[in-house]
């Protein structure tokens, strides 16, 4: 079974440089294994950008375009198993849909907080927190038009933290 490990720097969808740094940290942390390529998500320094609020989302477009790259890694890769090292929730959307699309029977484990079911309608700008409900069916519309497999169902779900 090919797996790979998907670095996921995504910061921009918390608003937060540290989750930047704190996924640098973590593929660090992570012991190393040859036979498991490491893919990076390239995503512009913290220092290099002036994202704003667009139509309710902080950085909507540069959420996206992190989107469209982590779906093209695998999509090119075509992995079996996917280890991703990221900065918050919003780097489990693109593998959790991926792996819904390979094994229709597959299902979730949240680790978590928070539980990431939010809506722009919320008032809270940033995408991470709507990860979860996206992949649910709920969450934004504009990740959920990115998804590529059916919505997963609240039986397919295990939270744990709240």
């Amino acid at each position: 079974m090919k797996t790979i490990r998907l670095l996921y720097p995504d910061y921009i969808s918390g608003n937060l440089e540290e989750y930047f740094l704190g996924s640098r940290l973590m593929a660090q942390i992570v012991p190393q294994n040859d036979e498991q390529k490491l893919c990076v998500v390239d995503l512009p320094k913290p220092d290099s950008i002036n994202a704003q609020v667009e139509n309710g989302i902080f950085g909507k477009d540069l959420v996206l375009e992190g989107i469209s790259k982590a779906q093209a890694i695998l999509a090119s890769e075509k992995p079996e198993k996917i280890i991703t090292i990221g900065g918050n929730c919003l780097v489990s959307l693109v593998p959790f849909d991926y792996l819904h699309h390979l094994y229709q029977d597959v299902g979730i484990v949240w680790i978590d907080a928070h539980p990431d079911v939010s809506t722009p309608k919320d008032g809270y700008p940033n995408a991470h927190a709507m990860v979860l409900g996206s992949l649910l069916g709920g969450g934004a519309s504009f990740l959920r038009e990115k998804l590529v497999s059916p919505y997963f169902s609240p039986q397919d779900l295990l939270y744990i933290g709240l």
